[in-house]
């Protein structure tokens, strides 16, 4: 896949803008299946919704990054990333959010961030 059709279309037009001026793109290797299985299992019972695990069947993370000269410097004015599957968590539940609130799930579950990775 490109990054137009992951983009929804976004960098063809950007491309085609006279204030941009450089477009980079950064688009890993799909997650492999045991890559998935890993991330099921250490995230058990939570799991991905079918769209994501189809995105990271297709890339495991990306990143565009768009520059637009100005004055002769060309300068970042956007970006657009996509993280890793290692950087996919749980969020805790929200400070204050009585316990009658959270899932049951939460309410067993501990909540340990992702390390952060070079992804």
């Amino acid at each position: 896949r490109t990054a137009n059709s992951l983009t929804l279309g976004l960098v063809e037009q950007l491309e085609h803008s006279k204030h941009i001026s450089r477009i980079e793109i950064d688009i890993k290797e799909p997650a492999s299946t045991r890559q998935l299985a890993q991330w099921d299992e250490t995230n058990f019972p939570y799991q991905l919704p079918d769209d994501i695990r189809e995105l990271f069947m297709v890339t495991n993370g990306f990143q565009i990054k768009i520059r637009s000269k100005r004055r002769r410097i060309a300068q970042l004015i956007g970006s657009i990333r996509a993280p890793s599957l290692s950087g996919i968590t749980r969020l805790p539940p929200a400070p204050g959010l009585p316990k009658s609130e959270r899932t049951e799930v939460d309410q067993q579950a501990s909540c340990t961030p992702a390390a952060s990775s070079s992804d």
